[in-house]
């Protein structure tokens, strides 16, 4: 509902000043809680919303819906134009109602919310907006002023109204409603039924109504305070509660526990107050409220409250394990010691001394009546109780606290540390060291200067053999041993200490000296004479190995400072460490300056920061915070061109081979409890060691295919939140290929078999036929032997018988001699030799042909010009025959065989050099 802003600007402005000039009449400021959230939220917040599936939080706002993960605002686009002025979630739907249109919102395939139209489907009335939606019963209510509709998950119904209609609420199971200029109505069954006695409020505005207890609820209206009802009567709820509320305009209220309720006014912001109608804590905008103007509020899971503001947003938690106090004219400065003596607060600063009230009211704590003491302006370096006596080191010298102020008893500047020293105190200052003793009185007094050492000394601890141990951030280390009048440094040693070491603080575990570097811890080996590297802690402690201060808590408790992260260790009298628990506070790393963190109680404690101190509750011990909240939002796919974008809340991811390169964004809802967004991740397939972001995304960049496991935590809880998702192979590496490659190389196996056997089958073949062919070869090469040999025998046995013939036709010739029967007879048996020679001749021949065939065949395709008889001389020739043979197997002149030959090395192209012989019986031919 829209108020009259410029009236209400000039009424905040007038109560500003009020407020302001009542201070200073006062004179008189308080440490007050202080809100450490900036959201940069501009938008009016008419409606909030907590998804209880998984802490997403969604915000009704007049440009739209937002959307909070924890880490950043999402605007939800694909929605009518215009302001959401209501929103209900039901079973992950988000119901929302504005200008002529009510819907709701559902995440698609692509993890975009999407808007779908209700309103469509039934007849709005001009000009309605819906200010209120409730799921009652498994329906949708959508409240206007001039009607509600009701939404059933199939159709959307419209319900008449008795009249116009301011608000409906929802309370305790029911649904009441209030009709201007009549009073309340209780509707049910779609009906209205009026309730008696509510007449009272026709005239008056009722913003909110809420559980009060079993028997009551509370009515809280707009300027006339608040009222209760046990569903008989209606009575005024007489408290500070109403008296504030109806001076201020109540426009919200909310129920946070069974003793506690949070009120949300128009003009100063919001209110916490418990069942007696005390205020316990006012937020506006002088203590880190947006503005004071509340639009909507709505409780968290973890029991914090968000407030909707007419401009932004803010969100508290009275349950948080961190209060953050503070001055509003931030007077206080930087904290830099802090002291508690019963109710009573010191908090020395830069800027003096201070001291507050401490107001305890069970598991509440406020201050009151921050005053500084007189004479005390100025740095204020420590504070301490030394026999019920307060010493404070401040840079004008060293003061005893006083009731009515401070007493100067040393002169010395710099007052930085104490450390008992018998029945003395030991005090490092800027010029080395000075003692102090106390007189017959019982009072710290100013003893002496130890001599030999002028040092500044901001750090100093003394051990167990009376050794005193200082460091210097430039200087190292220095061991001192005081002589016995104790007037002076009799012994410096000095240990200078290098770039890879870098210490830089001095402190005490256990009674044992240990040094810091900010990189690891230090020990002194007494027997060596040397500082080496604490391993032994080293190994176990992680980060806080780093630490840059030690604080001891209670015994065997220390506190380990690294940067904004505190942690609580126990450490055994082996050293070995047990972390207890650990925070994350804004403002905790102050270079150049000391944490101070001091016991508030048996419960809580308080840590300084650099504007004010923090309120921290003690955690009980062996107990740490284990709540899950990191999840996966969605993650985007991408390779190839090609992209898909899967949603948190998909079972284990699928994507093709190709889209190898993935954006992980992740959610923490409950982030708003810690003020450090520090987170560690890893792929276990992948990486070893877990790595540190403070992005909400994580990339990871060509991936080969396989299944892999996303582990994802906050560095302050120690869940794991777990994701797996898998990169499909190409097809030519999926399970089915490889059976088919499997089927194709037991075929290839199996046809190299067959081939294999076939062709060692043909080489057998083959081998056996050369076998045979060797053999016949032989045996023909054998033949041919005795066939050139036969020829030669019957060449010779020819010659022998026609030499025997001619000498025959010799004596023929002279008859008388020898008689003629006996030469005829002779005659006629040469002539019979001859005809059967001539037969043997032939035979022979013919084989020796045949056997050559081989050898002609070649001849011939070789010298294609060579003649039947050219064969023959060459085979006569390749047979080493001479050429007289060769004439008698020719039946031709050995002059003809010469010719023979000369023609024949003609055809043949033989040089002159090369014997046609040897040429003719080469393997080539």
């Amino acid at each position: 509902m829209q108020i009259n802003r410029p009236c209400l600007q000039i009424f905040i402005i007038f109560q500003l000043i009020a407020g302001s000039l009542l201070g200073q009449s006062e004179n008189q400021e308080r440490l007050i809680n202080y809100l450490q959230n900036d959201f940069k939220i501009k938008e009016q917040i008419w409606g909030i919303e907590t998804n209880p599936s998984n802490g997403l939080v969604y915000f009704a706002t007049n440009t739209g819906l937002l959307e909070f993960d924890g880490l950043s605002f999402t605007k939800q686009d694909f929605a009518p134009p215009g302001a959401i002025r209501s929103i209900c979630i039901d079973n992950n739907n988000i119901f929302t109602g504005g200008f002529e249109s009510f819907g709701f919102w559902q995440k698609g395939e692509d993890c975009i919310s999407k808007y779908y139209s209700l309103s469509d489907s039934v007849e709005v009335n001009k000009n309605d907006e819906i200010w209120r939606i409730f799921n009652f019963n498994d329906e949708i209510f959508f409240q206007s002023f001039t009607s509600i509709y009701k939404y059933n998950y199939k159709r959307v119904e419209k319900i008449a109204t008795p009249g116009f209609m301011l608000f409906m609420f929802k309370v305790n199971n029911r649904l009441l409603v209030q009709v201007y200029d009549e009073g309340l109505y209780h509707f049910k069954n779609d009906e209205f039924i009026f309730i008696e006695g509510s007449e009272r409020f026709r005239n008056i505005k009722i913003h909110s109504i809420i559980p009060f207890d079993t028997n009551n609820i509370l009515i809280c209206t707009e300027n006339s305070g608040m009222y209760k009802y046990n569903y008989k009567y209606f009575s005024y709820w007489k408290s500070a509660v109403s008296d504030f509320l109806e001076f201020n305009s109540c426009n919200a209220a909310l129920k946070l526990n069974d003793s506690s309720f949070v009120f949300g006014t128009i003009l100063d912001g919001i209110i916490f107050a418990n069942q007696k109608g005390k205020i316990q804590f006012h937020y506006n905008f002088g203590n880190g409220l947006n503005n004071n103007t509340v639009l909507s509020l709505n409780n968290s899971p973890t029991g914090g409250v968000w407030i909707g503001l007419d401009e932004g947003v803010n969100y508290i938690n009275q349950n948080s394990s961190k209060i953050y106090f503070n001055s509003a004219t931030g007077s206080l400065g930087s904290i830099y010691s802090l002291l508690k003596t019963g109710n009573t607060l010191y908090l020395g600063s830069n800027h003096g001394l201070f001291k507050s009230e401490i107001i305890s009211n069970g598991r509440s704590i406020s201050f009151s009546e921050l005053s500084m003491l007189p004479n005390s302006q100025g740095q204020v370096w420590t504070l301490g109780k030394f026999n019920d006596d307060i010493i404070c080191g401040h840079n004008e010298g060293t003061f005893t606290v006083l009731e009515s102020g401070v007493k100067k008893i040393s002169s010395v500047t710099g007052g930085w540390v104490f450390r008992p020293f018998g029945n003395m105190l030991i005090q490092g200052t800027y010029t080395g060291l000075v003692t102090f003793e106390q007189n017959s009185n019982g009072n710290w007094v100013y003893r002496n200067r130890l001599e030999g050492f002028y040092e500044p000394t901001r750090h100093m601890e003394i051990d167990y053999l009376g050794y005193i141990w200082t460091s210097h951030p430039q200087k190292g280390i220095y061991k001192l041993q005081i002589n016995e009048a104790y007037d002076s440094v009799s012994v410096v040693s000095q240990f200078v200490h290098f770039n890879e070491t870098g210490i830089t603080d001095v402190s005490k575990l256990n009674n044992r000296i240990v040094f810091l570097s900010g990189k690891a811890l230090f020990i002194y080996d007494y027997v060596n004479d040397s500082i080496l590297p604490f391993h032994k802690l080293n190994n176990y402690l992680g980060e806080y190995r780093q630490a840059s201060q030690i604080i001891p808590f209670e015994k065997n408790l220390y506190w380990f400072v690294n940067k904004n992260k505190l942690a609580l260790f126990r450490i055994s009298i082996e050293f070995e460490p047990t972390l207890i628990d650990e925070y994350s506070i804004a403002d905790a790393n102050m270079p150049g300056q000391d944490l101070a963190i001091m016991p508030l109680g048996s419960t809580d404690f308080l840590v300084s920061n650099r504007n004010g101190i923090t309120l921290l509750k003690k955690p009980s011990l062996n107990v740490t915070s284990d709540t899950l909240s990191v999840f996966i939002k969605h993650a985007f796919f991408y390779g190839k061109n090609k992209s898909t974008t899967l949603c948190g809340s998909d079972e284990n991811y699928s994507v093709p081979y190709y889209m190898n390169n993935v954006t992980f964004s992740f959610s923490d809802p409950l982030s708003i409890e810690t003020s450090s967004k520090s987170y560690r991740y890893r792929i276990t397939e992948i990486d070893d060691n877990w790595i540190a972001t403070s992005s909400p995304e994580i990339r990871y960049y060509y991936l080969k295919p396989g299944t892999y496991t996303l582990e994802i935590s906050s560095e302050s809880s120690s869940r794991i939140s777990h994701k797996k998702f898998t990169i499909k192979p190409p097809w030519y590496l999926a399970k089915g290929a490889y059976f088919a490659y499997l089927v194709l190389f037991l075929l290839s196996v199996l046809g190299l078999y067959l081939y294999i056997k076939s062709k060692l089958h043909k080489q057998r073949q083959l081998l056996e036929f050369e076998v045979k062919q060797t053999t016949l070869e032989t045996r023909l090469q054998n033949t041919n032997v005795e066939l050139m040999l036969t020829l030669r025998y019957l060449i010779q046995k020819n010659e022998s018988l026609e030499n025997l013939q001619l000498e025959i036709n010799k004596v023929k010739e002279s008859p008388g001699k020898i008689p003629a029967r006996f030469i005829k007879n002779l005659d006629s048996h040469i002539n019979k030799g001859l005809e059967l020679q001539t037969r043997e001749w032939k035979m022979a021949l013919n084989n020796l042909k045949l056997s050559q065939e081989g050898y002609f065949k070649r001849l011939k395709e070789k010298y294609p010009r060579l003649t039947n008889h050219d064969i023959r001389l060459c085979s006569y020739l390749r047979m080493n025959f001479t050429s007289k043979e060769i004439a008698h197997l020719l039946n031709i002149s050995t002059r003809a065989v010469e010719i023979s030959r000369y023609r024949l090395r003609k055809k043949l192209d033989l040089e002159h050099n090369i014997n046609l012989t040897d040429f003719l019986m080469q393997d080539g031919i």
